[in-house]
């Protein structure tokens, strides 16, 4: 994102920052049949395996393809501008308040010293990441100066919050595919393909009308809206017999309004920024939404985790104490087929309580994003301190002064042949 950033004018950024959000999507849908297919027939260990030197190929074509700056030096002393506080303090702040919320209540209880230790020094590392980033930092990982424009502000809390809701769906929508409808983890993987190929489409064609138009709201509003609706028909249709057909509607949905949303902001927030800090701007972006992402993976743990281990020991599920324990801990890693029929039925009926809990947790986010969309000013394509180009005359125009062209010099000729015959005439008279 960063190299598009620096390689296209922002006014053709639209079109290729659909295409690489096609690009994402379409990543997105052959890796769950990867991951399929390593946990069915070697281990899911194997996926992290294959990823390694898939990453050691991109970064060598990475290296040889990706054009570099002119006169790119590598100089050692650009690391001391490296921002090494706000690295530190913000990596502690989030690590230790991801420990607690995941662990907060089901390994250990939420009035723990442990918790409440865990929150608080979390929360003071990252009022010093704060102040490091205003007053420390060199070249701070995150500049304050970018919240002070409002619509900036805004398009960075959307992207925390559609970052929580976005990675944590795609996690939860596969459990619910099959460990309450009992379907195979490639059913599962045909399951996310129309709402990650739709994704891949609706970037790449809402790329080319920002383009085109050179506006983005008309885009980003109507995304928000459509991924709002999509989850409402998540949380209102996922049940125990809902047939497939409907499922995929409701993906497809979503898929729909995630494109729309994903590359345009990024966009949008590039047409709010200098020139100076786009590259910033980006980075802050994927930074908030990556700790959004893990924000909403722990909080969307905690809640299943809770709602699994409430229900079960509430219910009359024929299990004993020491298997109520063991499925506590392992609520993500269930193996149904050990157990009867009718406890099978019971378990699958605790997991989609718990399911629902977390679909209907995703409807105020996406919400707070659709209506904070309409605060945000869609001030065109032209970047911050630039200067408005001169529009290039479209082809109707360019006919028309071709034809007036044409006309004048028409008019020229006849000119010149009636003042040749009249200078004929008088040369006649006078002889």
């Amino acid at each position: 994102m960063i190299f598009v950033s620096d390689l296209v004018t922002l006014q053709q950024r639209g079109k290729y920052q659909g295409i690489l959000g096609s690009c994402v999507g379409l990543g997105n849908a052959l890796g769950p049949f990867v991951a399929s297919g390593f946990a069915s027939s070697v281990s899911w260990h194997g996926n992290f395996y294959f990823l390694c030197p898939l990453t050691a190929v991109i970064a060598v074509v990475s290296a040889v393809f990706v054009p570099s700056p002119p006169d790119f030096k590598i100089k050692w002393s650009n690391f001391k501008n490296i921002d090494y506080y706000g690295f530190f303090t913000s990596s502690i702040g989030i690590i230790l308040f991801l420990v607690a919320i995941s662990g907060g209540g089901n390994t250990y209880e939420w009035d723990s010293p442990l918790v409440i230790s865990l929150l608080t020094i979390g929360g003071v590392f990252f009022l010093i990441f704060l102040f490091t980033q205003w007053k420390i930092s060199r070249l701070p990982m995150m500049p304050l100066r970018v919240y002070k424009t409002p619509s900036v502000a805004i398009m960075m809390t959307q992207n925390f919050l559609f970052g929580m809701v976005f990675y944590a769906n795609m996690y939860f929508m596969p459990l619910y595919f099959q460990l309450v409808r009992g379907w195979s983890s490639y059913q599962s993987a045909c399951l996310t393909l129309p709402m990650v190929v739709v994704q891949a489409l609706s970037s790449t064609i809402s790329g080319f009308l920002i383009s085109y138009f050179q506006h983005y709201n008309f885009i980003i509003i109507p995304g928000f809206g459509l991924w709002l609706l999509g989850l409402c028909l998540e949380f209102a249709l996922f049940s125990k017999s809902v047939p497939m057909v409907g499922i995929c509607f409701i993906v497809f949905v979503q898929g729909l309004g995630v494109g729309f949303v994903f590359q345009p902001t990024i966009i949008a927030l590039q047409a709010h920024t200098r020139l100076p800090d786009r590259a910033v701007v980006i980075a802050t972006r994927n930074f908030n939404r990556s700790v959004g992402a893990a924000v909403g993976m722990a909080s969307c743990s905690a809640i299943m985790s809770n709602q699994f281990r409430s229900k079960l020991r509430s219910s009359n599920v024929g299990l004993t104490s020491k298997e109520i324990e063991k499925l506590s801990k392992h609520i993500y890693a269930i193996d149904l087929t050990a157990y009867s029929p009718e406890i099978q039925t019971k378990l699958r009926d605790i997991t989609y309580h718990g399911l629902r809990t977390v679909f209907i947790f995703f409807i105020p986010l996406i919400g707070a994003c659709f209506v904070l969309a309409f605060l945000i000013r869609d001030r065109g394509l032209q970047g911050v301190g630039e200067k408005k180009e001169p529009q290039q005359s479209t082809d109707a125009e360019q006919n028309k002064e071709q034809e007036s062209d044409a006309e004048q010099s028409h008019d020229k000729e006849s000119h010149d042949e009636e003042s040749c015959d009249e200078e004929s005439k008088d040369n006649t008279e006078r002889k």
